[in-house]
């Protein structure tokens, strides 16, 4: 049963996220609810990196600086908030291996 797995988000690059027409959104199946701007709806578009941030248990980038950059609306491509809104549930790792 998957019914109590964690989900974990990575991103690598934040300016991509699959942004697509509203008029897709039912094609997904999902619920008509969760095309709000507090989820899945950014600037009457559907945004699946937005969602995945919302919705995901935790959430991962390539590095810890990237990390706290992202935390600054400058750098995060208007996704800041939902970022700062998961607190210590996002997490920068170092990218690549010693």
């Amino acid at each position: 049963m998957l019914g109590k797995a964690a989900s974990l988000l990575t991103i690598h690059n934040i300016a991509y996220q699959g942004a697509y027409h509203a008029r897709d959104y039912d094609y997904l199946g999902l619920q008509a609810g969760n095309f709000n701007s507090d989820k899945f709806e950014d600037h009457g578009r559907m945004n699946f990196l937005k969602g995945g941030i919302v919705y995901a248990d935790m959430v991962n980038t390539v590095s810890p600086t990237f990390a706290n950059e992202t935390r600054m609306p400058e750098y995060a491509h208007g996704l800041a908030p939902y970022l700062n809104n998961k607190g210590e549930n996002y997490v920068g790792i170092l990218n690549g291996a010693d």
